[in-house]
Formats: structure tokens, sequence, C-alpha cells
């Protein structure tokens, strides 16, 4: 559980997140970032603000943000959706409470597929007794606009989403992409608590496929040793064509 990154740094981020593409939008477009120990919320608008605007430090461990339309959602660690309107200062609303009858996930994502539609992937770990991550599974959800709820589903179609530690994607399949359909491609992202991928290096990489509930590992031998060497977690990069 090393923390000693911390003391080394005035400010660190986890995710930033942005409305619009800046060289599309330059003038036009708001930056929102997961900051510090506790992840909280902070945005701003280059060209137009000269400081950062904090969110409500009651709202803490965050762990995603979207865009959609004028708001941006978020997820934090027991689940609770919020919605911050990017026109009216980040005033904060609920959208959905969580339901902490239910088994806690090590992690959540959300993805906004359109305008329309927003998911949340939880993902299940373990570790075993020598501090390995494993994926269990996951399981995905469409959140009702109308029912403010999440509603689980097994079939994303076309769809393959891709977690980790960047802004969770996703592409259809079809496409020619080379991604197998229905499925959830992971990395092994950061873990607020724990921050040391050693003695295994970053090991917790595969596709879970959600109709068959399997994992797969479909990666190279030489691909894993090459990111268990650099001992950072990867990241994946969405096409521009």
């Amino acid at each position: 559980m090393s923390r000693h990154w911390f003391s080394k740094t005035n400010y660190f981020v986890f995710k930033a997140t942005i409305s619009a593409d800046p060289i599309l939008n330059a003038n036009d477009y708001i930056v929102v970032v997961i900051y510090e120990e506790f992840c909280r919320l902070a945005f701003i608008r280059p060209g137009k603000d000269t400081t950062w605007t904090y969110v409500d430090e009651r709202w803490s461990l965050i762990q995603e943000v979207v865009p959609i339309r004028d708001k941006f959602y978020a997820v934090d660690r027991w689940g609770n959706l919020l919605s911050f309107d990017s026109v009216d200062q980040f005033k904060c609303n609920v959208e959905s409470k969580a339901d902490n009858t239910e088994q806690t996930s090590e992690k959540k994502y959300l993805v906004a597929l359109n305008e329309k539609d927003l998911l949340m992937v939880e993902r299940y770990t373990t570790w075993d007794d020598d501090s390995k991550r494993e994926t269990m599974e996951f399981k995905v959800f469409e959140f009702s606009f109308v029912k403010c709820d999440w509603i689980e589903t097994n079939n994303l179609g076309d769809v393959a989403i891709f977690v980790g530690d960047n802004s969770s994607i996703y592409v259809v399949a079809s496409n020619d992409y080379g991604c197998q359909p229905n499925c959830i491609y992971f990395t092994h992202d950061h873990y607020r608590i724990r921050i040391d991928f050693k003695p295994w290096g970053p090991n917790d990489i595969g596709v879970y496929n959600i109709k068959t509930r399997s994992i797969s590992r479909p990666f190279t031998e030489d691909a894993m040793t090459m990111m268990k060497l650099t001992n950072r977690p990867p990241i994946w990069i969405a096409p521009t064509f």
C-alpha cells in the first residue's frame, strides 16, 4: 500500500475528461478531472477560466465522469449516479442512489454510447495471498432516465467496450476493428488503495464475454511480458478513422 509518490507531488489527477474536441471547439469545451487522494471533482473552461472550480467536497471517491449533452455524469465508489449541469456552475443532482444491499464491485466505469444511452460497467475482482489481483466478472447496467434507475443487461449487441485508466470507450465491432462484439476489453488499471504493481506487474488484462461470462487472454506472450516489465498500467488508444 505504498503511497510514497503522494509526497512527491503538489497535485495529482487520476483521470481527465473533456466535453468536446479541443481542436474543433477551442473556445467552447470543459475539462473535468478526478483529483487528489479522495477522488474529488474539479473543472475548468480553457480560454474562459483562469482558475479551477472545485465541486462540493461532500462528493468524493468518484470513479468515472462522462459528458452527455449539457451535463456531466459521475459515478462514485458506492454506485451513486451524480449529474453536474455545465451551464449552472456544476450544480450537483443525485440521479440514482446506490443499492447498498448488493455486493460491492471493485471498480465502476461509465460509458456514454450516444446522447441518450448511458451504461455502467461493474468490475468484480479477487486478491490472492500474494496480493495478485484477478478480475472474476463484469456486470453491465443501462440507466433509465425515465425511472432514474439502473437496469442490468446481458447484451451489448455489436458493441465492444474498453475499460481501464483511460476514459471508457466503445466501438462497433463490425466496423472491422478486429474486436469481438458483446465483450469488455479490460486492462490492469489503478487501484486507489494499492498503487504498486510489484512483483507481478500489470497482469490483470483480458477480454470478458458477457454472454458466456468467460474471460480470455488473447494477447501474445511477448506483449504480456512487455507490459509486466514496464510496471505501469497500459491504456487503450481509440482509432480516429
